[in-house]
């Protein structure tokens, strides 16, 4: 009898044990999405993180069964991995570069907006609609001001958000209307 109730204590010590070990770890990418209240920008940040962590596990917290298996697939491949993190060091550069040339010549001059031919070209290029030229050139040249020329929101808001952290101000997220961009793009432009 005393035996069963030893055998009965450690296997219950065992599982209260368990279930607060489950409830306490969290994958280090999915502990980087807790802030996000709205579960489209968290499942978002998952798939990101996941992929740069190369972290699958932090996948199963997404909903939305298209972005789990594209999340899956990206958090077992390193070369995913590699290319967002050469991107964001591409990025950096970029800014240090554009921070080290407006520095230098103490002058602020405004870029001219994107010629017509630049954009067919892109557009014949690419196959792309003239806002998806306009919101990929923009985010290359990290020219906010062309934000402004692209009708659809679908592209306006992504451009807006990526120049922001590609130059890591935050106050540039207040040109999104809606809030919850706002917060996105707030943490990861560093705000």
């Amino acid at each position: 009898m005393a035996e069963t109730k030893i055998v009965l204590l450690t296997f219950s010590f065992v599982v209260v044990a368990a279930v607060l070990f489950a409830g306490c770890t969290q994958t280090q990418a999915a502990s980087k999405c807790t802030s996000f209240s709205d579960q489209f920008e968290k499942e978002n940040c998952l798939n990101y993180m996941a992929t740069w962590y190369q972290d699958p596990y932090a996948c199963y917290d997404i909903k939305n069964m298209t972005l789990r298996e594209s999340c899956l697939s990206d958090a077992v491949d390193p070369k995913k991995a590699t290319k967002l993190k050469v991107q964001k060091n591409n990025e950096d550069r970029m800014v240090e570069t554009i921070v080290v040339n407006d520095s230098a010549t103490q002058t602020q001059t405004a870029q001219p907006s994107v010629e017509t031919d630049e954009i067919t070209i892109c557009m014949n290029a690419e196959g792309m609609s003239k806002d998806g030229c306009i919101h990929k050139i923009a985010i290359e040249k990290l020219d906010l001001k062309m934000c402004d020329e692209i009708l659809s929101e679908s592209y306006r808001r992504p451009c807006i958000t990526n120049i922001a952290i590609g130059l890591k101000k935050p106050d540039q997220c207040t040109l999104l209307k809606i809030t919850s961009d706002q917060q996105l793009c707030n943490f990861y432009s560093g705000g």
